[in-house]
């Protein structure tokens, strides 16, 4: 069970972004919380009962069959119909507790959702709702887990009947051939001599001893049951298989003396870092295509070429694809069709472990761990030293708030606030990132991003115009197409999408 977590762990923190939405965070923990401890009961009684009882039944039966084999078959010749009869408990047990689990998930997410959006909740007085809807949503566990319970009672006695029954009819048998002194039954040879009412005796004390295993071994079973529904449900997730492949072999994109380069040393030896050509665009976007449900595209024909330094602002409405098309550059997402290219390399190529250490996210949710403010701002960053942590704090405007904290750097943050980042990114994604800002935040957050970007590839995605005058280029995204790549100046002139952003934007600061 130790390895089995891990190992459920390892895989599914290796899935993509967007193979964590298709069952939800919830579904993730109920699985590997829940469903674990429902393999682990399974795997218990399993050790505990598996070898014992079987050898009591089996060494009960050869005794037995020393005395009388055929009298000891005769008993034996339920054990098809018990095992028919277990086979379809079993499967009966299987499909409701696969079916108690899903329940048990559902109840996990309507946790999530009331834990995390509490302040919701309680700023629309739906306490009373959430309580009826969890209050149903336990109610119909309670059900499902009473079909489980009942299932499971019906194994033992439907066993324990069986079992009577074949001893009864070794009984009648044994006794007519004693107190007859016959050795045939139904014409069937039964012995070789009269058998003796001392051995018959022996041979009931053993065929009834043979029934308590049985019966213990039907309990064992219906529980091993539950725990195959619940491994069933583990197994689909550790048999997945991301679909952003890691390429460890690849070019690592690295820092050099000589600028941003591709290291193709581990696939050729000691071959010259492949460095951009002046001119040449650093990354470059070529008939790509995306779309999370087939039939529905995200993206389309993407053709985009940015260079190194650029600071690029993605302008759209919701839902037109900016966050996504974002998400390829650290391989989030690889396209369905088209290439991304960085230094005229296939994205797909490069050493994604190196490829992702050299470019910052920053994104509306806040993400804070429940870990030192120190290990926050160095998250990602291994041995960050003491002076670039209060270096990046400065820069963002936090130093001074972290010293006013009660243990200061070693202050607990919880489990929210802002994400911060050590290092030197080389690629810097900023996804609406004043959108939980105040107006007066957000122009001293313009005054550090102006500064910070000096240099840097960067693409800021926005609904706000006034975050534009920090972009070299603006890109503007209409329904998953790039409608127009130009200045501000130039996009206000010929592009009549932007021109309609732009036009409400001076509406809504008028009002």
């Amino acid at each position: 069970l130790y390895d089995m977590r891990n190992s459920f762990y390892r895989n599914v923190i290796h899935l993509d972004v967007d193979q964590f939405g298709e069952q939800g965070t919830s579904e993730l923990m109920a699985r590997f919380t829940n469903d674990m401890e429902s393999v682990g009961s399974g795997l218990k009684t399993l050790f505990g009962k598996v070898i014992a009882e079987p050898l009591r039944a089996i060494s009960c039966v050869i005794f037995a069959a020393c005395i009388s084999w055929q009298l000891t078959l005769l008993f034996l010749i339920l054990v098809p119909v018990a095992a028919f009869i277990l086979g379809k408990i079993g499967r009966l047990m299987k499909q409701a507790t696969r079916r108690l689990l899903e329940r048990m998930s559902s109840i996990y997410k309507i946790l999530q959702e009331t834990f995390q959006g509490i302040k919701l909740v309680k700023s629309y007085t739906m306490e009373p709702y959430e309580r009826r809807r969890f209050r149903a949503a336990t109610y119909d566990y309670y059900l499902k887990s009473m079909t489980v319970v009942n299932i499971d009672a019906c194994a033992g006695p439907i066993i324990e009947l069986l079992g009577v029954a074949a001893v009864v009819g070794a009984l009648l048998a044994g006794s007519f051939l004693v107190l007859k002194h016959e050795t045939m039954l139904f014409g069937m040879r039964m012995s070789q001599h009269p058998i003796e009412p001392e051995s018959l005796l022996q041979l009931y004390v053993l065929l009834a001893a043979i029934a308590d295993p049985v019966r213990k071994l039907s309990s064992v079973f219906t529980k091993i049951q539950s725990g195959c529904a619940a491994s069933d449900r583990i197994f689909f997730f550790m048999d997945k298989q991301p679909r952003v492949s890691a390429n460890c072999e690849g070019p690592s994109f690295i820092k050099t003396e000589h600028g941003l380069c591709l290291d193709y040393s581990s696939r050729h030896g000691n071959m010259p870092f492949n460095t951009p050509e002046v001119g040449n665009p650093m990354i470059e976007f070529k008939g790509v295509c995306f779309s999370y449900d087939p039939g529905r595209p995200i993206l389309s024909n993407i053709n985009l070429s940015i260079f190194e330094g650029e600071t690029i602002a993605i302008l759209g409405h919701n839902g037109s694809g900016k966050s996504t098309l974002m998400g390829m550059i650290p391989r989030f997402y690889d396209p369905d069709h088209g290439t991304i290219f960085l230094n005229g390399e296939d994205l797909r190529n490069v050493n994604l472990r190196s490829l992702r250490k050299k470019v910052s996210v920053v994104t509306q949710e806040t993400v804070l761990f429940d870990d030192t403010i120190y290990n926050n701002i160095a998250y990602g960053t291994r041995g960050a030293t003491k002076a670039s942590i209060e270096s990046a704090a400065n820069k963002a405007f936090a130093h001074d708030f972290i010293l006013n904290l009660p243990k200061g750097y070693e202050t607990m943050a919880g489990e929210s606030g802002n994400k911060l980042s050590g290092g030197d990114p080389a690629i810097i994604i900023l996804d609406e990132f004043t959108s939980q800002s105040d107006p007066e935040s957000e122009v001293l957050i313009h005054k550090v991003m102006k500064e910070f970007l000096k240099g840097r590839t960067s693409f800021v995605i926005t609904h706000r115009l006034n975050t534009l005058e920090i972009a070299s280029r603006i890109v503007v995204l209409d329904a998953g197409v790039v409608a127009a790549v130009g200045t501000h100046k130039e996009l206000i002139e010929n592009c009549a999408a932007y021109q309609r952003m732009f036009e409400v934007h001076g509406k809504r600061l008028s009002a």
